[in-house]
């Protein structure tokens, strides 16, 4: 029984290796829009998980954006992976950065009648991207960045649900942003 749980073990970690060459491989035919062919930096923080995989795919997002997106709090290879597989590398779909927000229903409603404000409610969304921005948000309880500190303040003024949209928006802004204008992004700590 353990040699079959052996075999069964190895069988599955052959395939997801297969898997992640097949990634890296089509990753590879999408056209280079970094302006220097130097790789990103690494982050502080970078270390090997468990189902990551076996390729820098940070260096891989850095060719396809040209725009290191892992310098964002939140943001690690699959989870931009994860939203560029939803809204492309190019945002010319969407005009302004308001528009992006409210098609990832990530901003505040406003519903208000005879100057009554009834409810300012986000829209329930199905939209895969803004449950990965809400994901990435989540993650950032404990972070030293500023976007971790915005988090933090948020759930104190609000609770926990209110805070992680309000933070997961803030992070779409900053997505747009990175993408549009091909700037580099620069934390300004927890103090700021």
């Amino acid at each position: 029984m353990l040699k079959q749980s052996l075999d069964g073990w190895s069988f599955c970690h052959t395939q997801m290796i297969e898997c992640d060459s097949k990634i890296e491989a089509h990753l590879q035919n999408f056209e280079s829009k970094s302006i220097n062919t130097n790789t990103p930096p690494k982050n502080k923080g970078d270390k090997k998980r468990k189902n990551q995989l076996n390729f820098d795919l940070n260096q891989e997002i850095y060719q396809i954006t040209g725009v290191d997106l892992s310098k964002v709090a939140g943001f690690d290879g699959n989870i931009i992976m994860r939203i560029i597989s939803e809204t492309g590398t190019e945002l010319t779909a969407w005009p302004t950065v308001k528009h992006f927000t409210s098609w990832l229903c990530l901003c505040p409603g406003n519903k208000i009648t005879g100057g009554k404000i009834l409810s300012t409610k986000t829209n329930s969304s199905s939209n895969r991207a803004a449950h990965t921005f809400r994901l990435a948000a989540n993650g950032l309880h404990n972070s030293k960045s500023a976007i971790g500190a915005f988090l933090r303040r948020k759930k104190a003024q609000l609770g926990a649900p209110k805070a992680i949209t309000a933070t997961a928006h803030k992070l779409a802004r900053i997505f747009y942003s990175l993408l549009t204008n091909k700037s580099e992004f620069k934390d300004q700590g927890s103090q700021y």
